[in-house]
């Protein structure tokens, strides 16, 4: 699924999926979520 943009959705999709998975895999170490914020926010 794709909004106007053709990305929004899939992309909140995904920060969603991951949110969730951490919250039931509370055990993950932190850095995986340092990293997706590096990630989506990289300067280009």
């Amino acid at each position: 699924m794709t909004d106007k943009n053709g990305h929004g959705i899939a992309i909140t999709g995904i920060i969603l999926f991951v949110i969730n998975a951490l919250q039931i895999n509370n055990d993950l170490p932190i850095s995986i979520s340092s990293k997706l914020k590096k990630y989506i926010h990289k300067p280009d």
